[in-house]
């Protein structure tokens, strides 16, 4: 009896540690660098790894930093929801956001003849982390 809680004793850890690993296999692979991740969009499936598709976000924004004025913006339409703008005054700070989807116009089309924007998940995404 005594060789056999010594056995289960050696063997325990080692069993535990595998069924962790079979149970949690596909988080433990995402974690990996150069593990993929599908998901849908636009209507086609896509798999990349998590370090092309954090360069394809990065890369999405090509307008350096956001302005005090641009994240003023995102909260604001945070809080309020759609938010009607006025062109003359607003357009240089939103033309940005809308080009790198962060916020979209309302109706849609041009921001040049929308009556209101609203913020996109994109944009609540990143205010997210700016503010976290």
């Amino acid at each position: 009896m005594k060789t056999f809680i010594e056995i289960l004793r050696i063997v325990a850890w080692p069993l535990v540690t595998l069924v962790l690993v079979i149970r949690f296999r596909s988080a433990i692979e995402s974690l990996i660098p150069g593990a993929k991740v599908k998901f849908k969009l636009a209507g086609i499936e896509v798999e990349t790894t998590l370090k092309e598709f954090a360069t394809v976000i990065q890369e999405t924004y090509r307008h350096g930093e956001l302005t005090d004025r641009q994240w003023e913006w995102l909260r604001r339409l945070k809080k309020e929801g759609e938010t009607r703008y006025t062109h003359d005054k607003d357009y240089h700070d939103l033309r940005p956001l809308r080009n790198s989807g962060l916020i979209r116009e309302h109706p849609e089309g041009w921001l040049s003849n929308c009556e209101s924007v609203s913020i996109t998940p994109l944009g609540e995404f990143l205010l997210k982390n700016k503010d976290a």
